[in-house]
């Protein structure tokens, strides 16, 4: 019978297909100079697009990144990928509207909303972004439910890998070793943060970014992906803490990441339908944010005081709105916080979908933590001095 049910599933997904609209692998943005984010923001942002073989459109922006940074010597990096239905769409004169309606693709306009936001927030202030856009849908079928053409997902999957291996890693790499004092916040949602990994698993086991954080939401890829480069970094960071004896408290662990332990951040939504049902349908294994033996803190959406922290090694609040805490208690809580690979579930009221991603919730928090890592950066490099 289960054979029968796949076969039906795979029956309906080609009737789906049939008189479907295909999303041509395109660029939208040229060679691109830095603009304002938003009218009367500091921060800038150039976008960066790849094709399905991972190749930048424009391998002249890498110089224009490089002359960017020269120019913008102290402002960190924020650079995001978006994932599956997604890409770097901007509306031309006599096109049709972006996916959505819209001048521009919708995670685009999130992206956009959050930097702003975060120039506003204390102790952040203006920052160089930049989009990595690619062809995250290849078809659009009739049916305007986004995971109704969830056939293309191992094509697009692969779209993911190329992109990451290729030119999301030339870019990442040229900030790693030709900008190694700058601060970078790398963050992937979905199939982006499956380029994400690929992008960086290459030195994942080096010496410790100390400078880098990789942050995926709601990724689509499997954990087997990361197991073993996983396993190896949690050996070496559990030695290192064996040497150390250090206690850190929560929002220590995640502000100045102790010993260059932790290298990954997850967060993972429960109510994620599209990875949690239909990717390990697709791929026969489950994707990172539901390994049950990786998640390693639960997030809950808080107001008020309900976001009042009680127990520090345990617990920590950011932005107002979102309370994280590591899974166990006393030691437990230590060892999670030293993992290698934070894993963070969260509920539908942190992220009611798939796609719902830098929601104010999210926002709040992730704009909260990234000025706390921009503060704690800039003490330890004058302590340098």
């Amino acid at each position: 019978m289960r054979i029968w049910g796949k076969l039906g599933a795979v029956a309906l997904g080609v009737l789906l297909l049939v008189g479907c609209r295909t999303i041509p692998d395109r660029e939208w943005w040229g060679l691109n100079e830095p603009a304002p984010v938003q009218t009367g923001l500091q921060s800038q942002m150039m976008v960066f697009e790849a094709d399905d073989r991972g190749q930048l459109y424009q391998p002249a922006q890498m110089q224009k990144m490089a002359q960017w940074m020269a120019a913008t010597p102290t402002r960190p990096v924020v650079l995001f990928v978006h994932g599956w239905h997604h890409n770097a769409c901007r509306q031309q004169a006599g096109e049709p509207a972006c996916k959505g309606g819209g001048p521009y693709d919708s995670n685009y306009q999130k992206f956009t909303a959050f930097l702003a936001r975060l120039e506003n927030v204390e102790k952040a202030g203006p920052v160089n972004a930049i989009y990595v856009g690619w062809r995250g849908d290849s078809i659009d079928t009739f049916i305007p439910w986004e995971p109704s053409d969830f056939l293309t997902i191992r094509d697009r999957k692969h779209a993911s890998e190329q992109v990451g291996k290729q030119g999301l890693r030339e870019v990442v790499a040229w900030l790693r070793t030709q900008d190694p004092k700058r601060q970078v916040f790398v963050i992937g949602h979905s199939l982006g943060g499956s380029a994400v990994l690929w992008a960086v698993k290459e030195w994942m086991e080096d010496a410790p970014d100390t400078t880098l954080e990789y942050i995926m939401i709601n990724p689509a890829a499997r954990a087997e992906e990361l197991e073993k480069i996983k396993a190896r970094l949690e050996e070496k960071a559990r030695s290192r803490q064996a040497f150390s004896g250090r206690q850190v408290s929560m929002a220590t662990a995640l502000r100045a990441a102790p010993d260059g332990s932790r290298r990954i951040i997850v967060l993972q939504s429960t109510a994620d339908v599209p990875v949690r049902y239909l990717f390990p349908f697709a791929f026969w294994k489950r994707a990172i944010g539901f390994n049950r033996d990786w998640v390693s803190h639960s997030v809950r959406a808080c107001s008020g005081d309900a976001c009042t922290v009680t127990e520090p090694d345990c617990q920590l609040s950011l932005g107002g709105r979102m309370m994280i805490e590591a899974i166990g208690t006393g030691e437990q809580c230590q060892e999670q916080a030293r993992k290698a690979v934070w894993v963070m579930q969260t509920g539908k009221d942190v992220s009611a979908g798939h796609n719902d991603v830098l929601n104010d919730v999210q926002a709040a928090a992730l704009a909260d933590w990234l000025a706390q890592r921009m503060a704690q950066f800039r003490v330890m490099e004058a302590d340098k001095r």
